[in-house]
């Protein structure tokens, strides 16, 4: 008689062995119940941001040259697409427009991040500007992971890293 885990281990290879023969079949099915896949993923991220957040993290270890690579080889098309969806969006929103307009004059008032480094952790690598309100000029220099974190925590996270200190929605200071 098999054991409990030689059951589970076979039930396994049968359940990949079926699912490398049937590709087509499954990519069908996702297609044709893409709401229902899009909803179930977002309920999951809802319910374990924590364990969104940590394959994130591990996948852009594994793999820091990945937006690099794609988009050398799709730099053609994303830059096309980008432009449409810009235009679009500039013909139907006010709100749109008046943000590319600040994007601009800010980007123009304040030159190159040359030289500069994020105020949270020093970095001086993977600089943004980070826009604490978009009615006025007013900016802040963040690498890229200090700006991922704090928009993390302003939309609803529960921790943020700021000069190596945890705050804590909940409790403050930590």
């Amino acid at each position: 008689m098999l054991s409990k885990e030689e059951v589970k281990e076979r039930h396994r290879i049968a359940s990949k062995r079926w699912s490398d023969n049937n590709k087509d079949k499954i990519r069908a099915y996702r297609k044709s119940h893409k709401e229902y896949f899009r909803k179930a993923q977002a309920e999951y991220s809802k319910r374990h941001p924590d364990r969104i957040i940590k394959k994130n993290t591990r996948y852009n270890e594994e793999h820091p040259n990945r937006f690099k690579v794609y988009y050398q080889n799709n730099k053609e098309d994303m830059i096309k697409k980008q432009a449409e969806y810009q235009k679009k969006k500039y013909k139907e929103d006010e709100d749109f427009r008046r943000l590319l307009r600040l994007r601009r004059m800010t980007a123009q008032l304040s030159g190159s991040l040359e030289g500069k480094s994020c105020i949270n952790c020093n970095s001086t690598e993977n600089l943004h500007r980070h826009h604490p309100s978009y009615d006025s000029y007013d900016w802040i220099i963040l690498c890229r992971r200090c700006h991922q974190d704090l928009h993390n925590f302003l939309n609803g996270h529960k921790e943020y890293r700021k000069n190596n200190t945890v705050y804590d929605k909940t409790e403050g200071k930590k």
